[in-house]
């Protein structure tokens, strides 16, 4: 016997009024879709406890409101309150009607835009025969899954057609709160502690290859190349330094930046450990991020971009602010994965301002 389903009770919001109160100041995750705090389910402590997934990655508390229908599309809502105050809103059904999914996503472009997409890994709503493929079942491969998502302000936007579970549309909405930004002094060293070679004896060595850049007949800097015999951090097997001037030397006043990279394939677990030691030195960087989260650890193992880590350092070795005049650059670390050909890779601005601070520290102790 079939079991009786009462029709899902239809939330008042409109879409366009749901976007339209994310640029608003007082935004408020209940609020905005018209509920109060009595009106969702809160899931018991121990229950969450059983996702490892959420608890590595800092959701401490999940609500539920189900038999409701939002945006007279999607029966299902669960909401996700993370550690760092951010909050993810996440709208789901099951889908076999390719129209549907396809209007969203035209109702969701014309109050966001554009934009963006995750290219090559996933297909795009405009690729309608993708989608009404996969609203029958029917796909090739992984690829084939369906996401777009867009940014603005504090908010970010996802749409997501699924293969895992299949016909399950997935629309996000997540709220990022402003990270308080930590400006105290760094005195715990600097990265040149954690490297094996000294650039000077790198620089002695034969590179690769060397390329320079000229600007009306003169040499502005030229971009050396060498493989290490080593790879640093057990990553980078090759570096590149950029050297301003005529010669291929380094002397007092000698300005060159550092870039370690890497060709092969990214060992994820060193990649962990060098950001470890890396926060272990300069504590949170300029966007408030310490050590890695799971969905980027999923990104650097499927070697798709990453943003990373940035740490800009000032005269004091604190993170520069940059709305403060009395602050200057004194060098800058930066861990990013690329989609070009160097991949993962550790650049350093400034490096001989680095070397000279990190002489002026030792000679302090």
């Amino acid at each position: 016997m079939k079991t009786f389903q009462p029709p899902a009770q239809r939330n008042p919001t409109r879409l366009e009024d749901y976007i339209f109160s994310t640029f608003t100041e007082d935004w408020h995750y209940l609020s905005s879709l018209r509920l109060h705090s009595g009106q969702v389910t809160e899931v018991p402590f121990e229950v969450l406890m059983d996702n490892p997934m959420d608890v590595a990655d800092g959701v401490t508390r999940v609500q539920t409101k189900f038999g409701t229908l939002f945006f007279n599309l999607f029966e299902n809502l669960v909401i996700k309150h993370n550690s760092d105050g951010s909050v993810k809103l996440m709208f789901y059904t099951e889908i076999k009607n390719p129209n549907k999914p396809l209007n969203f996503f035209r109702e969701l472009t014309a109050q966001l835009g554009g934009g963006y997409h995750y290219a090559p890994k996933f297909a795009k709503f405009d690729m309608v025969e993708k989608v009404t493929a996969l609203a029958k079942g029917q796909y090739d491969n992984e690829h084939d899954e369906v996401l777009h998502f867009w940014r603005h302000g504090d908010f970010g936007f996802t749409l997501n057609f699924q293969l895992n579970p299949l016909w399950r549309l997935l629309f996000s909405v997540q709220y990022h709160t402003e990270k308080q930004i930590d400006h105290s002094v760094r005195n715990k060293g600097t990265l040149l502690s954690l490297l094996k070679f000294e650039i000077d004896v790198i620089l002695a060595g034969e590179p690769l290859r060397a390329d320079p850049k000229t600007e009306q007949g003169k040499t502005k800097f030229t971009d050396y190349f060498f493989h290490l015999t080593q790879p640093e951090f057990g990553i980078f097997e090759q570096t590149e330094i950029r050297l301003f001037g005529q010669n291929r030397m380094i002397g007092p006043d000698s300005d060159y930046m550092v870039t370690y990279f890497s060709n092969y394939e990214i060992n994820t677990d060193a990649v962990i450990r060098l950001v470890d030691k890396l926060v272990g030195i300069y504590g949170a960087d300029d966007y408030g991020y310490r050590e890695l989260l799971v969905h980027e650890i999923e990104l650097i193992d499927n070697s798709e971009s990453w943003t990373g880590r940035n740490w800009l350092i000032n005269q004091h070795h604190s993170l520069q602010d940059l709305n403060n005049n009395a602050e200057y650059t004194i060098y800058q670390v930066t861990l990013t994965l690329q989609s070009d050909d160097k991949g993962l890779n550790l650049y350093v601005v400034g490096f001989n301002k680095l070397i000279e601070y990190d002489a002026l520290m030792k000679g302090d102790d």
